[in-house]
């Protein structure tokens, strides 16, 4: 998403079971947790996507799949400045995705 220069604006986080073994007690959820502002910051999307998990986790299931998808992308271009952002924050944070990406991809460019 970051290489693409978009910011997303929700996350959907899932959890199933697995369907395959009726005799196990069987579970599907999926819960939408949106950001408070757009953001591409892999720090963000994780709290987002934790609080989300955290709404649909029930022990006692044998879960089979999880996972997670990212909605209201939008290029990070149209993203409206929030007179609430620390500029120099932000800067640090975008920084820090950067070498995040760069580390993630085996210290190559980003």
């Amino acid at each position: 998403m970051r290489a693409q220069h978009c910011v997303a604006g929700a996350i959907t986080v899932s959890i199933r079971s697995n369907p395959c073994k009726p005799w196990e007690a069987q579970y599907n959820q999926s819960a939408v947790a949106p950001l408070h502002e757009l953001s591409a910051d892999t720090r963000i999307l994780i709290q987002a996507a934790l609080w989300g998990l955290n709404k649909i986790y029930r022990s006692g299931y044998a879960y089979k799949k999880a996972g997670g998808m990212l909605s209201g992308l939008e290029p990070a271009t149209r993203r409206q400045d929030s007179l609430l952002i620390d500029k120099v924050k932000e800067s640090r944070a975008a920084a820090l995705m950067q070498a995040m990406d760069r580390i993630n991809l085996g210290g190559a460019g980003a």
